[in-house]
């Protein structure tokens, strides 16, 4: 997490700092959601080992939401004109809120009180939710031998 964090941060200083692009927000609050969704990306990863119990099922339902994350949220295709079911997979997939607080931060410069309720979201339903049902589900199969090296 740590060296995606620094690949990030790095990003950022490339993009604004040497390239000059210019930030119309807040650096500081897109660099909380960048944090904020690399957090996400460790939560669900945990819940899913918790609930599957084998990292091999895990990475593969991550590797479906991820792979089309980038395609959903608006970035690549407006959401307006995408289908209900693009519109409800948008708000499912975590990266959709991360690419509101960017568009929010970087290219519009609305205060950080409009981040908020993306962040809230990352927060609450992609992280506490998630490691609340995970950790104890985690805890129980570390205890349990049984189930170390399943396939």
């Amino acid at each position: 997490m740590i060296c995606f964090a620094a690949l990030g941060l790095g990003i950022v200083a490339w993009f604004a700092g040497f390239r000059g692009w210019t930030v119309n927000g807040s650096v500081l609050v897109w660099c909380l959601g960048l944090f904020t969704l690399l957090i996400v990306c460790c939560a669900i990863p945990a819940l899913l080992i918790g609930l599957t119990g084998t990292q091999r099922a895990a990475l593969a339902l991550v590797a479906v939401a991820n792979v089309t994350a980038i395609s959903f949220t608006g970035f690549t295709y407006p959401l307006y004109s995408m289908t209900t079911a693009a519109k409800v997979w948008s708000a499912i997939v975590p990266f959709h809120y991360f690419y509101e607080i960017q568009q929010q931060q970087w290219n519009i410069g609305t205060p950080f009180s409009v981040s908020v309720g993306p962040l809230a979201v990352l927060w609450g339903v992609y992280i506490a939710i998630p490691l609340a049902i995970a950790i104890p589900l985690l805890a129980k199969r570390c205890r349990d031998p049984e189930g170390w090296g399943e396939r």
